[in-house]
């Protein structure tokens, strides 16, 4: 069964931002399984900051939980057929609930290098198509510094208000002789979730980098739109 132990959290990153109704915010819930990790994801949090230039990543809470799940337990399908990780998010809902806070995102820490049917190495994000969205995060980022930064993009490319979720130049899918991939049609097939430069924060292959990917003025204008900087107004 699973056992919250919850430490307040503060502002990430926060150098520049003293007026912090002057910047849209994301608020971060975190549990983890290990306080061990807390250091690595607040490293995460700052990369965060660095690339999504203008937005403030304010962290709500900790909470250490007790939990024999894994990431191998984890696959990519919509968070109603995960059914061990919906028992925790739901739970860390009402923890969060029950401290008078409702962060916009919660991020869960878990021990394992690879998600179920290798759905993903290092992290996974959910549309939960209303606050709190959820990221997973896997001890594969330690090696990954731009990792939560990437999952954050795919909450704000799902929270556009105008529903214009598609990366502004999305991936083409090449197979393993690097050749671009074709649908039945004969049409090329594109990831659109993902950018198709590979120095971009939403290129689908993490960067272990320390130089920060680029965002273009066309990703950000798509980020500014997310309904969640609208004065809370969905929350």
């Amino acid at each position: 069964m699973e056992q919250f132990h919850f430490q307040l959290g503060g502002a990430i990153g926060s150098q520049g931002f003293s007026n912090f109704g002057e910047k849209p915010k994301i608020t971060i819930g975190t549990i983890v399984s290990n306080r061990s990790t807390i250091k690595e994801l607040l490293k995460q949090y700052e990369n965060a900051q660095r690339i999504w230039k203008g937005i403030l990543f304010e962290n709500v809470g900790f909470a250490q939980i007790d939990t024999s799940l894994e990431t191998k337990n984890i696959g990519r399908e919509p968070l109603s057929k995960n059914a061990p990780l919906t028992s925790l998010y739901k739970k860390a809902v009402e923890y969060f609930l029950i401290r008078k806070t409702k962060p916009d995102v919660i991020i869960i820490y878990l021990p394992g290098l690879e998600f179920k049917r290798k759905a993903n190495g290092l992290s996974l994000a959910y549309d939960t198509k209303k606050p709190p969205y959820l990221i997973v995060v896997s001890d594969g980022v330690k090696d990954y510094p731009w990792v939560v930064a990437h999952e954050i993009g795919h909450i704000l490319y799902y929270t556009n208000k105008f529903n214009n979720r598609d990366d502004p130049n999305p991936y083409l899918e090449v197979n393993d002789k690097g050749e671009p991939m074709r649908d039945d049609q004969g049409n090329l097939k594109f990831d659109r979730a993902h950018n198709n430069n590979k120095n971009n924060i939403m290129y689908p292959r993490g960067s272990k980098s320390s130089i920060p990917p680029k965002v273009t003025f066309d990703q950000m204008v798509k980020v500014s739109n997310s309904y969640l900087f609208d004065n809370r107004k969905m929350l």
